[in-house]
């Protein structure tokens, strides 16, 4: 905007509250007194602040694919596949299998007679029927 040798105070003022420059339509605008024509404050628009934009733009996606590729070369592959998954999941169903045979196919034991104690983590241990 000091290319085209405007006032500070009126540099300031688009700055302070840029919609000043879209509206071009109305002929009693704010354009005409700040001393802008309309051709002025597109030229504003489309030069100034585009230009600001597309800075902001290229610097942004320029960290995002330094970001990439750091990650690229940072980022180690690590294999989710244990070397002993297979034993530790036989061994679970052993472990499995034999509390049911000692449970006897009762389910899991509570509520199984008449009264049974439940274990409430607010209140302690409760008695009580389970019905």
């Amino acid at each position: 905007m000091t290319s085209l040798s405007l006032p500070s105070s009126t540099i300031s003022t688009i700055i302070d509250n840029p919609s000043l420059l879209n509206t071009v339509t109305s002929p009693s605008s704010p354009l005409a007194s700040l001393g802008l024509s309309p051709s002025t404050a597109s030229f504003i628009l489309s030069h100034g602040y585009n230009r600001g934009f597309r800075s902001v733009f290229l610097l942004h996606a320029s960290l995002a694919s330094a970001a990439v590729v750091v990650s690229v070369f940072m980022i180690k592959h690590k294999e989710l596949i244990r070397g002993d998954d297979e034993a530790l999941k036989a061994e679970g169903k052993r472990a499995g299998e034999s509390e049911k045979k000692k449970e006897g196919g009762k389910g899991t034991g509570l509520g199984n007679g008449p009264s049974h104690v439940l274990e409430d983590l607010e209140m302690g241990k409760v008695e009580g029927n389970k019905d």
